[in-house]
């Protein structure tokens, strides 16, 4: 399953899309083989990186290898690190502002105190109307 930001590498490229964050997509716009004829010999990997917890920090985003067989050049660091640089490149200073906005919402959120009685409710909350409830029972009888 395809997540956040989807990419694949080849031997010396990296490759994303502005339309989908499917792999199969990705090949296909890009005119990518996965495997020679044999289908035993793997030319690409395909990757993603997501955040964790935190939106707008891209150093803290998850990396995860999304196939099981892998070609023999894959080196783990040296993947981690092309597909981090073109993370940059990816997400829109735009979009990297949002995020940091929303990492801030978040941590709002958490610090509200749900259910806990902060003063006396309003009058204007009572939502037991007895014409209300009246209307209904009249309906329902």
């Amino acid at each position: 399953m395809c997540n956040w930001v989807s990419m694949v590498l080849t031997k010396d490229r990296t490759f994303w899309s502005e339309k989908s964050e499917s792999h199969a997509e990705i090949i296909r716009e890009f005119n990518l083989c996965e495997a020679d004829s044999t289908g035993m010999r793997i030319n690409i990997v395909k990757v993603e990186i997501s955040p964790r917890g935190v939106f707008g920090n891209l150093a803290e985003w998850k990396f995860k290898v999304d196939q099981d067989r892998l070609p023999k050049w894959f080196d783990a660091a040296e993947c981690e690190k092309r597909t981090r640089k073109a993370l940059a490149k990816k997400i829109s200073p735009k979009l990297l502002k949002n995020l940091k906005a929303l990492d801030v919402f978040l941590a709002e959120v958490k610090s509200t105190k749900y259910f806990s009685q902060q003063g006396d409710p309003l009058p204007n909350w009572n939502i037991s109307h007895r014409r209300t409830w009246a209307a209904a029972r009249d309906a329902a009888g």
